[in-house]
């Protein structure tokens, strides 16, 4: 080939670069459709894990309350007097 067969490189007319566009267009919105279902779903799994913390963090904490009460049960037992009550006693 001879350097004056060799061809320019051709552009798009603006007409077919909108074409192109529009034919795109469909692809486009699809896959922004798709990011967003990703984001949705990411944010609700994100939102049960949050609600799995705070679950576990109340579990905890009722955990560690029963613990304390125990432990001050046992530290200071309940005494319950028994004797009956007469007048003479009053």
């Amino acid at each position: 080939m001879s350097s004056s067969e060799k061809k320019a490189p051709t552009t798009e007319s603006g007409d077919a670069s909108q074409a192109r566009e529009e034919k795109s267009k469909p692809a486009l919105e699809a896959q922004k459709f798709e990011k967003v279902q990703e984001a949705e779903e990411e944010e609700k799994v994100l939102s049960e894990i949050e609600t799995a913390i705070k679950k576990e963090e109340i579990d905890e904490t009722e955990a560690v309350t029963e613990l304390k009460e125990q432990e001050r049960e046992e530290e200071y037992p309940l005494v319950v007097d028994t004797t009956p009550i007469t007048e003479e006693g009053m």
